[in-house]
């Protein structure tokens, strides 16, 4: 009985990871046709895809803004 008392939390711990295994590999899966589904005619996809270069390039360049700004307010960064 003490035996089992202290095997009981390591096999608890091992039958809930495989419970949630189990349920994440079956949500994937409803998940994941719905999704390829919303995006089967190419056109919607290539958009986002156009729209978040766009968004990546925006904030790249505000990135870059920030980083000019930063370093002409602090005299001793070492550039010329």
């Amino acid at each position: 009985m003490g035996n089992l008392v202290r095997l009981l939390p390591g096999l608890a711990c091992a039958g809930s990871m495989a419970l949630c295994m189990w349920l994440m590999m079956r949500g994937g899966h409803d998940r994941g046709s719905g999704h390829a589904r919303s995006h089967s005619d190419g056109h919607t996809h290539s958009s986002e895809v156009t729209e978040l270069r766009h968004e990546v390039a925006r904030l790249r360049a505000e990135l870059q803004a920030q980083n000019d700004e930063t370093a002409e307010a602090s005299p001793g960064s070492g550039r010329p």
